[in-house]
Formats: C-alpha cells, sequence, structure tokens
C-alpha cells in the first residue's frame, strides 16, 4: 500500500441493522441489533429485566459469548461465537439501558 496511512483511513457511521442466526433461519427473531462507526462495532441485545450481575459476558479478541449466568447447560445463550475481526478487549465495554444489553467492542 505504500504511503497510505491506514490509521486515517475513516468510514461513514452505518445505521443499526438486525443480525440473524448464520443458519439460515429468517422467519426467526433476529439474535441482536448492531452498528458501526470507523472505531468500534455495538452490539444491542434485548435482555429483559436482568441486572448485570445476573449476565456472564466473556470477551476475547476474536471471540465473544453472553449468557444469564448459572444458566442450564441446555439453555441457549445469548450470544456465542466468533466475531468479523479483531476487537481490543481492554478498550471495548458494555452496559444495560431499558432493558437492551449494550456491548461496543473496540476494534483492535
Amino acid at each position: 500500500v505504500g504511503d497510505l496511512d491506514l490509521d486515517a483511513v475513516t468510514m461513514a457511521d452505518q445505521p443499526r441493522k438486525n443480525f440473524w442466526a448464520p443458519d439460515g433461519r429468517p422467519k426467526s427473531p433476529p439474535i441482536c441489533d448492531w452498528a458501526q462507526t470507523t472505531d468500534t462495532v455495538t452490539l444491542f441485545l434485548h435482555v429483559g429485566k436482568l441486572r448485570a450481575k445476573e449476565l456472564l459476558i466473556e470477551l476475547k479478541p476474536e471471540w465473544l459469548h453472553i449468557s444469564r449466568r448459572g444458566a442450564a447447560p441446555s439453555s441457549p445463550p445469548f450470544c456465542r461465537g466468533p466475531l468479523g475481526g479483531r476487537c481490543a478487549v481492554d478498550e471495548s465495554e458494555w452496559q444495560i439501558t431499558s432493558e437492551e444489553l449494550v456491548v461496543t467492542l473496540a476494534k483492535a
């Protein structure tokens, strides 16, 4: 790429979109909504009245797992699987607002 400064490349903020399971079930409800900016990807998951201490969130540079803490092994997680790119775990964060878990992943 020669003298191109890749750190200077930016993209327009993307609108919030639905994300469905990759198994091709078009009639199933979306797993979550997501949006991205140049520096972050944000996931929005409905968690109802769950509180932060009731959630188990495991984040690795290329993997995310979100489930209910203490759930039966047969209970499906809210979200589990590889990410579409690497994230900076120490710069990522999450919070619950209005029955929605908002996970902001900082792009690595």
